[in-house]
């Protein structure tokens, strides 16, 4: 068995790491490295399941102040990717999941905020 890397995803495996023959396989898959991303169908998988849970709940919003207050706390982050305002993480755009009431940081910086509830005005008495 060829050794492999510690993050390696075949490593309890007895096959050969793709990543001795090609380096590129090996370092995107290592998650220390500073640009990791999830791959293109994980991220596709984790916004379809977002997007559907958001639709779901009726897709409630926060204020315009929440979400300035959430993406504050993405942008001081060290897994925010500036160039391409995405999560490291979980690969979602954070200016749209910051902006579902339901959505949460997937390293639990913020989390979901209820919607406000319609209240009805009481009744005047004449």
């Amino acid at each position: 068995m060829n050794p492999k890397c510690s993050h390696c995803p075949l490593m309890t495996e007895d096959r050969e790491c793709p990543g001795q023959r090609n380096g590129r396989v090996c370092y995107r898959a290592d998650p220390t490295r500073p640009n990791h991303t999830p791959g293109i169908l994980r991220r596709i998988l984790g916004f379809t399941v977002a997007a559907a849970q958001h639709v779901a709940a009726g897709m409630p919003t926060v204020t315009e102040a929440q979400k300035a207050a959430r993406l504050a706390i993405c942008q001081a982050c060290d897994q925010f990717n500036a160039d391409a305002g995405t999560c490291r993480k979980c690969g979602c755009g954070m200016s749209t999941k910051a902006e579902w009431a339901g959505s949460a940081c997937p390293l639990r910086k913020w989390g979901p905020i209820e919607a406000a509830q319609d209240v009805e005005a009481p009744a005047l008495v004449t």
